[in-house]
């Protein structure tokens, strides 16, 4: 009969363990992912000083009007960005630059590229009132529009290594002469973004590079460096 069944108990005691044991192993599990995701980080920005390094040290090798190829494929989620940014009427740099006095630096930090929905339809709304991509003069006006300046100030503060240049150096995820107008009419091409256009003129993403598999290319001409993205 089901009556005389026994319920079967488990002692208080046993029952504490089991949720104590439980609570270790969550805490152990929570232990190792942190732990894993600061080694990745360091390793990240490891890479990223090694490759800076060994870049400053080509560019500085080159003579005017000499170029080379250089493959860049880590670390991923980085980007190169040189200071201060062209034509920018914003004086602002990062603080591994500014804090050394740096007149002029290179720096790879931890920027994809965040452009949402909502921060694209804001460019293009300003894009309208000035009478279309056409009507913009310069470049200058699209880095006051999209306050890119100081989002990569803030990128870099946060996460990023710089390195002084001793002339300017200009860094351009497009080569150097694809014009304005030329880029700007990628913007209707399918799947676009108003904030990566924008992005091509003034950084190279390194997972793009990967993607793309492009090389960059170093070189020196009118006493100043520039790097582009080749295929």
């Amino acid at each position: 009969m089901f009556g005389n069944k026994k319920a079967i108990t488990m002692p208080l005691e046993e029952l504490i363990k089991i949720i104590l044991a439980v609570i270790g192993i969550a805490a152990l599990i929570y232990l190792a992912v942190s732990f894993y995701g600061i080694f990745q980080s360091n390793a990240r920005l490891e890479q990223a000083k090694a490759n800076l390094d060994e870049i400053v040290a080509k560019l500085n090798g080159l003579k005017e009007g000499e170029s080379m190829n250089y493959m860049l494929l880590s670390p991923a989620g980085y980007s190169l960005i040189g200071w201060p940014l062209p034509e920018s009427k914003e004086a602002i740099v990062p603080k591994p630059c500014s804090d050394k006095l740096w007149a002029n630096c290179i720096c790879m930090c931890k920027y994809e590229g965040t452009y949402t929905a909502e921060e694209d339809r804001y460019y293009l709304g300003w894009v309208a009132k000035l009478g279309g991509v056409n009507a913009i003069s310069g470049i200058s006006n699209w880095i006051e529009i999209a306050n890119m300046n100081k989002k990569l100030v803030e990128a870099c503060n946060v996460n990023g290594v710089c390195r002084e240049m001793k002339k300017s150096v200009t860094v351009k995820g497009v080569p150097l002469e694809m014009s304005w107008d030329e880029i700007t009419r990628e913007i209707s091409s399918p799947g676009a973004s108003t904030g990566q256009m924008l992005e091509l003129n003034l950084l190279i993403r390194v997972d793009e590079l990967m993607k793309s598999k492009k090389q960059l290319k170093l070189s020196m001409k009118g006493g100043a460096y520039a790097i582009e993205t080749v295929s």
